[in-house]
């Protein structure tokens, strides 16, 4: 959670939107609302922007911060899930007994918030493969604070969903890996 907050909090050298706690946006420069926003948060039917994630922590207090924070206006109910005790540092406790009995809630709301997401960027975007492909490896598409041109990438993993032949995905991380601004390390 304190990621979540660090990020909201973030004071970036050329801000061109900051979400305020109530979920509101405030463009700078006379900037939109830009793709970075977009892939973070979702906009509701009251012009909200909640955040793209689902919150579950076994102890309620630690969700309790978040629903009575500052930034309670910005989550929606649904997204934060919490237990009813602490597994007090013990797996076997958070895996089998007390986490066991909010695994099925957590799914399903990923689930929702993930099938909303995917219909949502299929009905504005019909992309091939290549298009997809090379759309990962743009800076704007990184979470990150650094430029990845500046460096290699050790690891890639792709996971496409839907109608997908497996020699596209190939052709396509193939020619990714000809490009000069996507370098990977050597093996």
């Amino acid at each position: 959670m304190s990621l979540l907050f660090a990020y909201l909090e973030m004071d970036c050298d050329e801000p061109t939107e900051l979400v305020l706690p109530t979920g509101g946006v405030v463009a700078f420069s006379g900037n939109g609302v830009g793709d970075g926003l977009e892939s973070l948060t979702c906009e509701t039917g009251a012009e909200k922007h909640v955040p793209r994630a689902v919150f579950v922590y076994l102890e309620p207090t630690v969700i309790d911060e978040v629903r009575t924070g500052a930034y309670r206006q910005l989550f929606h109910p649904e997204q934060l899930i919490s237990g009813k005790e602490d597994a007090a540092n013990n797996f076997a406790r958070g895996h089998y007994t007390v986490g066991k009995e909010i695994v099925d809630l957590c799914l399903d709301r990923v689930r929702k918030l993930a099938d909303n997401y995917t219909a949502e960027k299929a009905y504005h975007e019909q992309l091939s493969i290549p298009e997809i492909t090379n759309s990962v490896f743009e800076p704007a598409s990184m979470m990150a604070k650094g430029d990845p041109r500046h460096g290699k990438y050790m690891a890639c993993c792709l996971m496409h969903r839907g109608d997908v032949v497996p020699k596209d995905v190939n052709a396509s991380v193939a020619t990714i890996k000809t490009k000069r601004t996507v370098q990977f390390v050597n093996r």
